[in-house]
């Protein structure tokens, strides 16, 4: 449509961006007019994450945006390099959700949330921008007779549009963007798009009919929060999704925050189910031994590699295979078991290994040298 230039103001110094149409659309009505809505969306919605249109001005009789100069790079370039972990992935879309929560509140729909659209400034941790209102719906004033939400006409990019997008509804309202928010999300912890296919025809079928695979049996180590919320975001039905972009970026700074524990991997949990079942297995091997009568007291200390064949605690209630049954007044009394004092160091040891496991297992680390880090919104 268009292409940003970056520049210096002559007076001020002060670096600027200006967006302008591309030569051979400087005439079409659509593409002015787009612009011009850009314009007046992203001025509408007062958030940090929106970068604002400082001014219009006229290149060469065609309008141009004026904005701030942003330094760093799209989400796009950074999913280039690979998958993001869940717990990065929530911090760049918490502010991502903020802003649309504002958008919404203005009542303004972007319309093309995709990686390409969301900036992650430079030198700061986390901060990110939303970019291109371009195609954005201002409910409150939208023209009925506009072409530009004309019923039939698929605006947005296919593979992050919303069921309704893609039959060209003309009822296209904030459960879009979640929609496209959850894809993108999606793609950040996956690294594949789930409406990705070889032509259009097969991604509207995709969104419209395939099933999306939760999030949690693709991807690994997805805290099952972050499972819910993509599934909430996911719904087709737009009266059933998750549409609430306020609630959302609150779910997802907590989950950047804190993160939450992801089910263990199943051989650690088999290790663990062992380990019990074998302490277990000792503690009743002891208990019967104590409890045993005291005419068994002459067989041999069960070694390692017998303790399966220790008495059990029925042998109380069976005679010795010779000679008549022990009274009930000659078995031993009952001597529990005590476990042996933990001193400081041991408890302080125990704790540090607790601290470990977690850490392993994804969760969050309380050992020493930890940072935790906020999102900026």
């Amino acid at each position: 449509m268009g292409v940003v230039w970056a520049a210096t103001h002559i007076v001020t110094k002060r670096s600027m961006a200006i967006k302008v149409i591309s030569r051979d659309r400087a005439t079409d009505a659509g593409a002015r007019a787009r612009l011009l809505r850009e314009a007046r969306a992203s001025c509408a919605v007062d958030h940090p994450g929106v970068v604002p249109v400082i001014d219009v001005i006229d290149v060469d009789g065609a309008p141009a945006l004026v904005m701030d100069l942003l330094e760093g790079e799209s989400l796009r370039s950074r999913l280039d390099r690979g998958p993001i972990a869940p717990s990065e992935a929530c911090r760049i879309l918490a502010p991502v959700a903020s802003a649309l929560a504002a958008a919404h509140a203005a009542a303004v729909v972007h319309r093309d949330i995709k990686p390409e659209n969301v900036f992650l400034l430079e030198g700061t941790e986390h901060g990110v921008r939303v970019l291109d209102f371009g195609i954005a719906k201002i409910l409150a004033t939208e023209d009925r007779t506009s072409t530009l939400t004309e019923t039939g006409a698929v605006l947005g990019t296919p593979y992050y549009m919303a069921p309704e997008q893609a039959f060209g509804e003309r009822d296209v309202g904030p459960s879009a963007d979640a929609w496209a928010l959850g894809i993108v999300l999606y793609e950040c912890v996956t690294g594949a798009r789930p409406t990705q296919a070889d032509n259009l025809g097969q991604v509207i079928k995709r969104i419209t009919q395939t099933a999306i695979p939760p999030l949690d049996e693709v991807a690994r180590d997805v805290p099952p929060r972050l499972a819910a919320l993509s599934k909430r975001l996911l719904e087709r039905d737009p009266a059933t999704r998750e549409r609430d972009m306020a609630a959302v970026a609150r779910e997802l700074e907590a989950l950047g925050r804190t993160g939450e524990p992801s089910s263990p991997p199943r051989s650690r949990r088999f290790a663990r189910i062992a380990l019990a079942v074998m302490s277990v297995g000792l503690a009743g091997a002891a208990y019967a031994w104590h409890v045993s009568p005291s005419s068994s007291s002459t067989q041999p200390l069960p070694t390692s590699g017998t303790i399966a064949a220790a008495p059990s605690s029925a042998s109380i209630m069976t005679a010795p295979e010779s000679g008549p049954p022990a009274p009930i007044d000659s078995v031993s009394p009952v001597v529990p078991i005590a476990p042996p004092p933990v001193s400081g160091a041991r408890k302080a040891l125990r704790t540090a290994d607790t601290h470990r496991d977690d850490a392993s297992d994804g969760g969050p680390t309380a050992g020493p040298g930890h940072v935790i880090i906020h999102p900026p919104f």
